[in-house]
């Protein structure tokens, strides 16, 4: 019987945490707000980095290619609908505008400083800037996956806790338990 109320536990217990996160009144738990609060912080103007890398390499083709720099960030902007691509058009529009050098990427994320970085030191060393686009590609990729890699690890590190907090107790209700009470069966007889 103990097994059933202990199943049936459980059971409510899981029934619980799967339901939706507002309460009876309307207002949202604090699952809710948590929710709303990450979402609210993940900026609509960021672009992954995955695809920022993708953008420095179509830039590199594009001057490869034979294009000048406002030419090719205007048309691989135009290729993405995007954030990516209206932070290219605004970069684009300002080197129309007569903006030099770095002053043009001031209007966009901090996220393309690599890219920026790249067409400045282009623009110093007096470089095609192709193979600097192609190297910031690279870099940015690189620092993606170390940043995926460190938040693999303290991920590991900290789901130790919970899976020891959940695995301890099934463990003695399973193992130990059972013991001690056909030992205490046996001594009482």
């Amino acid at each position: 019987m103990t097994p059933l109320i202990v199943g049936g536990l459980l059971a409510v217990a899981c029934w619980l945490a799967m339901t939706p996160s507002q309460t009876s009144r309307g207002r949202p738990t604090r699952v809710g707000r948590r929710r709303r609060y990450a979402a609210r912080r993940q900026s609509p103007a960021t672009a992954p980095v995955s695809e920022l890398a993708e953008v420095a390499e179509l830039l590199a083709m594009a001057l490869t290619g034979g294009c000048g720099v406002t030419e090719a960030v205007e048309l691989v902007g135009d290729l993405y609908p995007g954030v990516l691509g209206a932070h290219l058009r605004t970069v684009a529009a300002a080197a129309r505008w007569g903006l030099e050098g770095a002053a043009r990427w001031d209007a966009v994320p901090a996220e393309w400083a690599p890219v920026r970085n790249a067409l400045a030191l282009a623009d110093e060393a007096g470089i095609p800037p192709a193979q600097a686009l192609t190297t910031a590609a690279e870099d940015i990729r690189r620092r993606e996956a170390h940043r995926i890699e460190v938040a693999a690890a303290r991920f590991g590190a900290k789901a130790v806790l919970p899976l020891g907090l959940a695995f301890l107790p099934a463990f003695v209700l399973t193992t130990i338990v059972p013991v001690v009470f056909l030992l205490a069966r046996d001594l009482l007889r």
